[in-house]
């Protein structure tokens, strides 16, 4: 399995840059695939957000939460120590009216990637611009990257009250 555990690697792949694992897929090489990296800029900065093609024209994607900014900076590229949220949308939602930029591991697709997605949209993961974003996510999914010790997952999740659903931090 391939891996990445250079933190200038996963600072590479938020410029758009591909690692030596993935591969940069040309327009005229579509369709895409699950498994596929899709990258689009941030506005107004020269990073890239990026999302993982899990097939049937859904992306799934990670970011700070919303409504919750740093208190040194209300730029959402500054938040740190949140809880990010994880979704799932459309690729015509990801891309925001932007061309996508799209990796593709050499190696291809893992053979768990449907049940790494599953897991990964139960997981509440601390967000953190730094040691913790959009990219490390999406790595964690194509399993080149390990997950972070600190997310809470299986052994360590958030009980949910049985009668309002709700996660049991969250309640009154």
């Amino acid at each position: 399995m391939e891996t990445i555990k250079n933190a200038m690697d996963v600072f590479s792949i938020a410029l758009g840059k591909a690692p030596e694992c993935l591969q940069e897929i040309k327009d005229n090489e579509m369709p895409l695939v699950p498994g596929d990296l899709l990258m689009r800029t941030m506005t107004p900065s020269k990073l890239y957000h990026a999302g993982i093609y899990c097939g049937k024209n859904e992306v799934i994607e990670f970011s700070g939460a919303t409504g919750q900014k740093s208190s040194a900076s209300s730029n959402m590229l500054m938040q740190t120590n949140t809880f990010g949220e994880v979704h799932k949308i459309s690729v015509k939602h990801f891309a925001n009216q932007q061309k996508l930029l799209v990796f593709r591991l050499k190696s291809g697709a893992p053979e768990q990637l449907a049940a790494n997605i599953a897991n990964a949209m139960d997981k509440e993961i601390p967000y953190d611009v730094m040691t913790f974003n959009c990219v490390h996510f999406a790595l964690c999914i194509l399993e080149i990257k390990e997950w972070r010790s600190t997310s809470r997952s299986q052994n360590r999740a958030v009980p949910r009250d049985p009668a309002t659903g709700m996660l049991m931090r969250d309640l009154p």
